[in-house]
């Protein structure tokens, strides 16, 4: 048996629970048995056993986690014996290291899995910014070189190797459904163009510039736009850019704030781009893989980013996405007016390859011999 410990509120619709929910699914194909853990109320069992972590008092439950874990894997080793425990990303520093001491003292493989890593950057003072350091003294301290890593990103593969880990690499993937639609392209038209934001990196994401270059479209062209922007409040995008860019901008805005991952997936499916830039230098940038390109293209809605961690191994230009080569309200400006004059058919092609991409390239079945390998 395979068990997948989480401190997401699996199965939440968040992309780690969809991340551990693809793992699950994957090994079960390959013909093990898979547990998760996890601190949602759900037990209930399908394919996947699920065993719920979950306390009323959080600070109980986020305390007693890391017990609480060895207590259910000691009871999984008895029943079925574990070939391997994988260690989501979320759980503290502190309790992975304890699971990790717990399984090696009962000879359990352990597998961390590695998506993201902080950026002195992202917060106010980094120096008392505890998510910073736990992650730190994660990556530097409890993950060692006798530890299996899966690493989402090239940037992080190569650290774990130099340590001597032993490590794969494996980005964002999915499982393919049986019952898996056809990307519908019935609604593609000419005459708007349809942008999409869903999340809440105001600052990572880069939001302001998008503001600030949809500004300086002329009138007649401002009419052709619509910028839908899920997760963000709109008073905190309002005090992220000049009140006169706002102005100039907000007849092309949608504020959707948060909304359930339901209504999210069906604005999708409405847009022609979803849009996202980052500035490429940033460590959090280099280390993690943008989720929601893969949600979105999955979808058969390319995306107009640039080029940052991995992108560019999968996205070219003018074929399955739109790759913007300079962060600079200007060139940004002048992209929007390109993809404003798309074609009919130019944003039919894009679609149909960014889905082709996704199914040839991002799922479980490209990487059956990693998910072996980090498990042998």
């Amino acid at each position: 048996m395979i068990a997948i410990v989480t401190y997401s509120k699996y199965p939440d619709g968040s992309p780690g629970a969809i991340r551990y929910a693809t793992f699950a699914q994957s090994y079960m194909a390959m013909g093990h048995k898979v547990a998760v853990l996890h601190v949602g109320e759900s037990v209930d069992t399908g394919d996947v056993q699920l065993y719920s972590l979950y306390r009323s008092n959080r600070y109980a439950r986020f305390l007693g986690f890391g017990y609480d874990a060895c207590r259910v894997l000691g009871e999984l080793d008895r029943l079925y014996m574990l070939e391997g425990i994988i260690i989501g990303s979320g759980i503290l520093s502190i309790h992975a290291a304890y699971i990790q001491w717990w399984a090696r003292c009962h000879n359990i493989r352990v597998v961390f899995d590695a998506v993201e890593w902080y950026s002195k950057e992202q917060f106010a003072n980094w120096r008392v910014a505890m998510p910073y350091w736990d992650k730190e003294l994660l990556y530097r301290v409890v993950v060692d070189k006798r530890s299996r890593v899966i690493a989402i990103s090239s940037y992080l593969r190569d650290y774990f190797v130099s340590k001597g880990c032993r490590v794969v690499q494996i980005p964002i993937i999915y499982n393919p459904s049986a019952t898996e639609q056809k990307i519908d392209v019935s609604g593609v038209r000419e005459e708007r163009l349809r942008l999409i934001y869903a999340g809440s990196h105001l600052r990572m994401d880069n939001i302001s510039l998008i503001l600030e270059a949809l500004s300086l479209l002329a009138d007649d062209e401002k009419s052709k736009v619509q910028f839908t922007i899920f997760g963000i409040a709109a008073e905190s995008l309002r005090r992220s850019v000049p009140e006169v860019v706002y102005e100039s901008a907000k007849s092309m805005l949608r504020i959707m704030g948060r909304r359930p991952n339901s209504e999210v997936v069906a604005a999708y499916a409405d847009s022609d781009f979803t849009i996202m830039l980052r500035d490429p230098s940033l460590r959090v940038n280099r280390a993690g893989f943008p989720s929601k390109v893969v949600e979105s293209m999955r979808m058969g809605v390319p995306v107009m980013c640039n080029y940052s961690s991995d992108l560019d191994l999968y996205l070219r230009h003018a074929e399955n996405s739109i790759i913007i080569e300079e962060l600079n309200a200007q060139k940004l400006c002048e992209v929007f007016r390109c993809a404003i004059n798309l074609s009919k058919q130019e944003r039919i092609n894009l679609r149909m390859n960014a889905a082709e991409t996704i199914a040839t390239r991002l799922t479980y079945r490209q990487f059956v011999d990693e998910l072996k390998y980090i498990i042998s």
